[in-house]
């Protein structure tokens, strides 16, 4: 799922919710929402500024959450 992929990658990059939020210029409650599921249909521009606050593509983002989805089917 996107919060999934979107949480690993911030994790990975030891990045805190608020350094994440400083970087792509949304709220920390916005990208704790999106991240835990209560916002699960954030607008495009919010995934795309916080793509590139991870350095990440929105084509990466989208394969990444089709594999993990895929993944979770799976188990």
């Amino acid at each position: 799922m996107l919060k999934d992929v979107i949480k690993e990658e911030r994790e990975e990059q030891d990045l805190s919710l608020s350094e994440l939020a400083r970087r792509c210029g949304h709220a920390v409650s916005t990208l704790h929402a999106i991240e835990s599921g209560d916002n699960s249909n954030p607008s495009y521009r919010t995934i795309a500024d916080i793509c590139a606050a991870l350095g990440l593509s929105l084509d990466e983002l989208e394969r990444r959450t089709q594999k993990n989805e895929s993944d979770k089917l799976s188990q």
